[in-house]
């Protein structure tokens, strides 16, 4: 068992952001008990850019298959008590490793912090029978960067998204980053970096690639991205320029199939 107290100690985050992982892990730990196999934090905050002002934490949960889906009330009160926007999938080990898209999960909790009008409604859980088309490149990021906050380290129970499978779901993604997703330029760099050296980034690193690979006439946009994602602030980008990055994204991505 990994000592979660010392990876949170390590995460590149506010004290009061720490101390609310622990006391998140925590009741999850108690609540769920054995069946609680692990419980991993990936996206901004495991890849070291997350930012309090457009930042959410995102923690995936899996837990055996032979448990019972637990008390509602409960799981959202251990939500509503971190304090800080969370967002929350829960899959059993059967679901965490199958690869289709999209991949059944037990339930989702949280605000939906990522996205423009998908979850409007804070702290909720989304029973997701139909399955999630963007689940396959969470469970990658939890494969490549995730950081455990109770069980075994993530690899080990966790395996790594066939390529085609995780293009299938970016491939799903793509044509709604600019409507729905916050940091739609940023977004558009990681799926484009995926294609490129088939492995996932986090924004930062993504659009500070993008800024160099696509040149001149992308590089304010991007520069301009990223500025306003370290700074906790909403893009000020023009939509034509949003669609005219998707479109050259979009070309590039075709180019490199």
């Amino acid at each position: 068992m990994i000592n979660y107290f010392m990876n949170i100690q390590s995460l590149a985050c506010s004290e009061p952001l720490k101390q609310a992982l622990a006391e998140y892990t925590d009741g999850f730990v108690k609540t769920l008990g054995d069946d609680l196999i692990g419980l991993y934090i990936y996206g901004s905050l495991a890849r070291g850019c997350y930012h309090p002002a457009t930042s959410d934490v995102d923690i995936i949960a899996v837990i055996k298959e032979s448990a019972i889906n637990p008390d509602s009330q409960v799981i959202l009160q251990i939500h509503r008590n971190a304090g800080v926007p969370m967002d929350t999938v829960f899959a059993d080990e059967r679901q965490i490793n199958t690869d289709i898209c999209p991949t059944p999960l037990r339930f989702l909790v949280g605000t939906g912090a990522d996205y423009i009008g998908f979850f409007d409604v804070p702290d909720r859980i989304y029973d997701v029978p139909e399955g999630r088309s963007d689940f396959l490149p969470q469970r990658q990021d939890v494969y490549e960067a995730g950081i455990t906050l109770h069980g075994p380290a993530p690899q080990d129970i966790i395996r790594p998204v066939p390529w085609p499978v995780l293009a299938q779901s970016l491939d799903f993604l793509f044509p709604y980053i600019v409507t729905n997703f916050k940091n739609s330029v940023l977004m558009l760099c990681r799926i484009a970096y995926a294609w490129t050296h088939r492995k996932l980034s986090g924004k930062q690193q993504a659009g500070e690639w993008a800024a160099e690979a696509f040149g001149d006439q992308w590089n304010p946009v991007i520069k301009k991205a990223l500025a306003e994602y370290a700074e906790g602030v909403k893009t000020g980008i023009p939509p034509q320029t949003l669609r005219d990055f998707e479109t050259h994204c979009a070309n590039y991505i075709s180019s490199l199939r």
